[in-house]
């Protein structure tokens, strides 16, 4: 390379410098994350997080709100397609005593009709997105479980290899290789998030209790006591997952051999006492399997005092059942509870009357 002249153009002297070569770039290399291995401080709060008092507290705060939300929906929906109902029966009459009386279609009639229809409209959309809610309120406590799962997992491949580079005398030495806990967290979750998304909504909630518990109720608002069965839980979706929703207004009449106190629910007859106890239900537990109803401390009784599984208490079924599970097959039926509060409402209100023409 010739040399390069510069010049000082103060005192109009000529230099010549001359370029040396500089040493060659290095290529760049992929950029990895520092990684260290956790400490035994570190691994102890990973195993708090996942069963520790604290953490048990907060899973339970946590799971708590889920059920109270749960609980808000399902008496939400049922709440509203019941009015829908009311106000399909009030319409009924005014249509039936118009027929009777051979007049025409009154101001109030068409009201009502008009009514009825923007009620249901709006009501349709709002179980709908109940029911999405309800969904999502499922999704979430599936979301926890499998947190405790994970976090248990890393705290017991933590612990493995904390102890193995104890023996190895390295326990402190930063420059040992570990796998990062955050990528191993979020590519476990990342695992279960698909596989819950790869099952069939039928799978997913048909089976599970909350999501019964709520559609017993979006149900018994939408067609009432004397309405139609409700519809085996196989056919609560349809083939791409969506949601089969009840048609409301649906009726028939009771049928012959059916008793105040007994419901049909799932094309089963359940009785509003309790098959154990033979008195009423005050706090009826269903289950997932053969559709029966007990009162719960009756219930919990006779599974805890069996040594192993048992067969279902309700004569004539061949359901085994056992404490273990007891949690995951039975949940409190609030489709039955609010029944049982309807016909002791009705039975309150037979015995004013009576009251009534007595004193006249």
């Amino acid at each position: 390379m010739p040399p390069r002249r510069l010049v000082n153009r103060v005192g109009g002297d000529v230099r010549t410098y001359r370029s040396t070569p500089g040493p060659e770039a290095e290529e760049p290399v992929d950029y990895e994350p520092p990684s260290f291995p956790l400490s035994a401080e570190a691994i102890n709060n990973i195993q708090k997080l996942s069963n520790g008092r604290d953490a048990s507290d907060l899973w339970s705060t946590y799971k708590d709100q889920v059920k109270e939300a749960l609980r808000n929906l399902g008496h939400s929906v049922y709440d509203m397609n019941d009015r829908v109902k009311q106000q399909q029966r009030a319409l009924a009459k005014m249509q039936a005593d118009r027929a009777k009386h051979g007049t025409e279609k009154s101001d109030d009639e068409e009201k009502l009709e008009q009514h009825i229809t923007a009620l249901q409209s709006e009501v349709d959309e709002l179980t709908q997105r109940s029911e999405f809610a309800v969904r999502t309120c499922i999704d979430r406590n599936n979301a926890i479980e499998d947190d405790k799962t994970i976090l248990g997992d890393l705290y017991t491949q933590s612990h493995a290899n904390f102890h193995q580079r104890r023996c190895r005398g390295d326990e402190d030495n930063v420059e040992a290789p570990a796998e990062s806990v955050l990528t191993a967290l979020q590519q476990q979750r990342a695992e279960k998030n698909s596989h819950w998304a790869s099952l069939e909504n039928r799978r997913k909630y048909a089976q599970h209790n909350d999501y019964i518990a709520f559609k017993k109720l979006w149900h018994d608002g939408a067609v009432g006591d004397d309405g139609p069965p409700l519809a085996d839980s196989s056919k609560w979706f349809k083939p791409d997952g969506a949601p089969v929703m009840v048609a409301l207004g649906s009726s028939r009449g009771p049928a012959e051999d059916e008793s105040d106190e007994d419901i049909a629910v799932a094309r089963e007859v359940v009785s509003l006492n309790c098959p154990l106890t033979l008195r009423p239900l005050e706090e009826p537990y269903s289950n997932t399997k053969c559709k029966h109803t007990f009162e719960k401390d009756a219930i919990k009784d006779y599974l805890r005092n069996a040594t192993s599984q048992v067969q279902c208490p309700q004569t004539g079924c061949a359901e085994i059942f056992s404490w273990r599970t007891f949690r995951d097959d039975f949940y409190l039926d609030q489709a039955v509870l609010r029944r049982i509060q309807r016909a002791k409402q009705a039975k309150d209100n037979d015995e004013m009357d009576d009251d009534s023409d007595e004193d006249e």
